[in-house]
């Protein structure tokens, strides 16, 4: 739920709802529904806000998270990095 996820003030939920409605068990935009600068500056956002409003509503790309498996390290590779990485219990004695 938080991949490509955004938080939204108050201000933007109440320009969304000036928008949009629910409308059996989906969503609808309401009938001549527009919010120029000066209505969103009326809802309460200053000019920074609707920028940043504006930004959210753009459909973000989707990350690519395919996997390509030609450059997957061995277990055995990764275990001795690991190894290497974690000090032993009889090294950190003198850290205490």
């Amino acid at each position: 739920y938080d991949l490509l996820g955004d938080r939204l003030s108050a201000a933007e939920r109440a320009a969304l709802a000036a928008l949009l409605r629910a409308q059996g068990g989906g969503v609808a935009a309401r009938d001549d529904a527009r919010l120029d600068r000066k209505a969103l500056g009326a809802l309460g956002l200053s000019g920074r806000e609707i920028e940043e409003f504006l930004a959210k509503i753009e459909a973000p790309a989707r990350p690519d998270f395919s996997l390509d498996l030609s450059t997957m390290r061995s277990a055995e590779e990764m275990a001795e990095k690991m190894r290497q990485a974690v000090p032993a219990a009889e090294r950190r004695a003198d850290v205490r």
